[in-house]
């Protein structure tokens, strides 16, 4: 219950269909790979932005999130914690099945899931 109640906050205060996804309180988090909970992230927040990474979303530009994602991944104080990670992972996954951004995902350098530890 307190999972819903928090992805319904970020959800609620959100300006765009990716922010609806992205944003908790001031700090910015993927809500899809939010370390508040253990839940998988939920598919319509996949879908949503998948279709942000489409270029289907006329407020946010594919590769403005795709380096959103890519920034959490490297660089948020929850990069640390094995449940952020996966899910962050997981949206990966998502853009390779969808064939976005192969080159890019092919290229990164993450040193934080390489050397992982909890």
């Amino acid at each position: 219950m307190l999972n819903t109640l928090y992805r319904s906050i970020y959800t609620f205060t959100a300006n765009t269909s990716f922010e609806k996804v992205e944003y908790f309180n001031t700090e910015a988090r993927l809500e899809a790979t939010c370390n508040k909970d253990y839940l998988p992230p939920s598919e319509s927040s996949i879908k949503i932005m998948i279709n942000t990474l489409r270029g289907l979303d006329t407020e946010t530009r594919p590769q403005q999130a795709f380096n959103t994602i890519v920034l959490k991944i490297l660089h948020s104080e929850s990069r640390n914690m094995w449940n952020y990670m996966i899910k962050n992972l997981i949206m990966l996954d998502r853009c390779v099945e969808e064939k976005l951004f192969l080159w890019e995902i092919a290229d990164l350098q993450l040193d934080t899931v390489d050397s992982f530890t909890d």
